[in-house]
């Protein structure tokens, strides 16, 4: 049943990621497609254990003026939690940002994270989606690529029983643009 689950959460993700990039007709605004990968560092609030992780998937980037203004919507797969629990998730935020120059942007927005597995300590139980607020910037190093640094904090407790688990990740990340 769980299996089943996480591939629904993620085919609507996917299902939703892929209307938004085709949604745009061509010749607006640009629009660009990329895949992502990184490593994070992430734990829980009530604990100073930190895991390394790591993050892999795909991003869009819509310029929606010619000021600067874009939205960026994402879903990748990534492996946080701490050293007793390594937590699994189907990550989709939403991201709003802006450039302030041909080669540097902040950006800040939600995510959802769709738990989709989880190992270690059997001692807690956790909600099946983490709702995460995320800021950050990237550098445009080279015409195809970005390199980024993105802080996640939970808005909630995300373990069921106690409530004492606010997540947080710290993540660098390359994107590949393929159509820029």
């Amino acid at each position: 049943m769980q299996l089943k689950k996480q591939s629904v959460v993620f085919v609507v993700g996917l299902l939703i990621f892929v209307t938004f990039l085709f949604s745009v007709q061509e010749g607006q605004c640009q629009t660009q497609i990329g895949v992502k990968g990184g490593m994070n560092f992430s734990g829980f609030r009530r604990t100073a254990d930190t895991k390394f992780g790591y993050q892999l998937g795909l991003a869009g980037k819509h310029y929606i003026s010619d000021l600067g203004w874009f939205v960026q919507p994402e879903i990748f797969y990534s492996r946080e939690g701490n050293l007793d629990q390594p937590l699994e998730f189907i990550n989709v935020p939403i991201i709003v940002g802006f450039d302030f120059s041909d080669n540097f942007n902040i950006h800040t927005g939600l995510q959802a994270g769709f738990l989709i597995g989880t190992q270690g300590d059997e001692d807690h139980t956790y909600k099946n989606v983490n709702a995460v607020l995320n800021f950050g910037f990237e550098f445009y190093t080279f015409k195809k690529t970005s390199i980024g640094f993105r802080f996640d904090y939970g808005l909630s407790d995300f373990e069921k029983e106690t409530g004492t688990s606010i997540t947080y990740n710290f993540g660098i990340y390359v994107i590949a643009w393929l159509k820029k």
